[in-house]
């Protein structure tokens, strides 16, 4: 399916994906974020992606080796 997913040479840990996720599907681990695809359903209007500063965060069919994944 589709979620969300953290470039992480683009996250600076400042945690606004974080806060702004009403579903609690993304934490920090390490200073950097991290979304739990288990929670993660992409919502229509996700506010995670247009809080992030960087544009680490990104919609993605499936898993990039450079993404971070709980």
């Amino acid at each position: 399916g589709i979620s969300a997913v953290v470039e992480l040479a683009r996250c600076i840990g400042c945690g606004l994906c974080m806060r702004s996720c009403t579903h609690g599907a993304i934490k920090l681990e390490n200073n950097l974020a991290v979304v739990d695809q288990s929670i993660c359903k992409l919502c229509d209007d996700p506010t995670c992606l247009a809080k992030c500063p960087t544009r680490a965060i990104e919609a993605m069919t499936g898993i990039k080796e450079t993404c971070q994944t709980a």
